[in-house]
């Protein structure tokens, strides 16, 4: 008895602090992982922006997780501003690595926040990409696409969308395999800017939403990726970098800073963001 008492509260503080680091991922064997740097891995265009002549990867390149993903405040609008006009006709494919954070009841979230990306005035019906009451939703001119799944709080996904402007045909992207699509009859053609986690919506307010959660790797392609490229860019894992890079035409890694590294220029002014350089104890894609 004397020896419990005596050692059984050296035991007792020892076994709490191990439940504590365990909780706070100290044994998680991500911690530990390489992290890419930030501007590791960009795109060399020695033909000026622009230009796909002789274009390459440069760097790191072999899909190292990054040191930072950037957190989208939950109190305040933030989001990154990217000033170019993209959304103008073309085929496009956008995609990101995103997670809403655990304990968020993405049914009852607010209708129109979860906003992943928009390209939208209040000039016109609006593009944007987003969780919408739990499914997964693109917002395209009042012809909408929205499948029958969505997210689960927690958890990393690569989601996106694309549309083709020959066949009109809309893709909802998730985990690098079409979660649904169909043919649209809407036509895209907006004169506002690219919003990296926010959106703005007319249909019940000149407003905008917000977006709870992390995003990380934000690629942005004219044209229409193939299942198969989609499916590499998820198997590179949140670190990857773009497939397709004649076609690439903005890349946001969001590796403690906002620049493009697609060659191209078009570097985000952040609002109210911040880096997160312990995000890995919670990567665990589906």
């Amino acid at each position: 008895m004397e020896y419990l008492i005596t050692y059984g509260w050296a035991i007792l503080i020892i076994a709490v602090i191990l439940g504590v680091l365990f909780t706070l991922g100290a044994f998680n064997g991500t911690g530990f992982a390489p992290k890419a740097s930030t501007g590791s891995c960009y795109v060399y265009r020695p033909y000026g922006t622009g230009t796909t002549q002789f274009i390459n990867l440069f760097g790191q390149c072999a899909g190292i997780p990054p040191r930072y993903v950037v957190d989208m405040a939950n109190s305040v609008l933030s989001y990154v501003t990217v000033d170019h006009k993209f959304f103008n006709g073309n085929s496009f494919t956008i995609l990101a690595w995103i997670r809403w954070p655990s304990g968020l009841n993405l049914t009852n979230y607010p209708p129109d926040y979860g906003y992943a990306w928009s390209g939208q005035s209040v000039t016109d019906g609006g593009f944007g990409i987003l969780s919408r009451g739990g499914q997964w939703h693109l917002n395209f001119y009042n012809d909408d696409l929205t499948c029958s799944s969505g997210p689960v709080p927690g958890r990393w996904y690569l989601f996106g969308a694309s549309w083709n402007s020959s066949t009109h045909n809309q893709t909802i992207w998730v985990n690098g395999a079409a979660n649904c699509s169909r043919t649209s009859t809407g036509v895209l053609s907006t004169n506002d800017l690219l919003y990296i986690g926010s959106g703005v919506h007319t249909w019940d307010c000149e407003c905008q939403a917000r977006l709870d959660s992390s995003i990380a790797d934000v690629q942005l392609y004219n044209s229409t990726l193939t299942a198969n490229e989609v499916m590499f860019l998820y198997t590179e894992g949140i670190g990857g970098a773009p497939v397709a890079i004649q076609n690439i035409v903005g890349w946001w890694p969001l590796n403690g800073d906002t620049k493009d590294y697609s060659g191209n220029g078009y570097g985000g002014l952040a609002d109210n963001i911040s880096y997160n350089g312990t995000w890995l104890q919670s990567y665990f894609p589906t």
